[in-house]
């Protein structure tokens, strides 16, 4: 009965880890991949969701996160949906959604200390496209 059940632990774990692919990469003070663990100010994991997804956390080294959101590329150019930021300190520093690459919509922010500012409005891409 044991050795059933660690097989069937044991399978549950291996699937789970096959469906979601994780890179972790060190990032510099602007973002950029480094291997330089000095220079490093943040950790990237990345995690391929599917084809045409990949789920993004940016953690400060202290471990704090900085930035949730997703991208529909391997490159991470084209943010797409809801997107989180933070302040070193933990507090929340700005959300809001990405649709193709551009922000849209409301996007609330707060200041260091977690006093709201006020909202910032985005067009949709495709009012900006009709406005020309």
């Amino acid at each position: 009965m044991k050795t059933k059940l660690f097989t069937l632990i044991a399978l549950l774990v291996l699937t789970t880890s096959a469906f979601a692919q994780s890179t972790t990469q060190l990032l510099d003070a602007q973002l950029n991949v480094t291997k330089n663990k000095a220079a490093a100010k943040f950790t990237r994991t990345i995690t391929k969701v599917n084809e045409s997804l990949f789920e993004v956390k940016i953690n400060f080294q202290t471990g704090e996160l900085m930035m949730s959101g997703t991208y529909l590329d391997e490159a991470l150019t084209v943010p797409e949906g809801e997107f989180v930021y933070f302040f070193a300190n933990g507090m929340k520093e700005s959300q809001g959604a990405y649709l193709a690459g551009q922000r849209v919509g409301s996007w609330q922010r707060w200041n260091f200390d977690g006093v709201q500012k006020p909202d910032r409005y985005y067009q949709e891409p495709t009012a900006l496209l009709s406005a020309k």
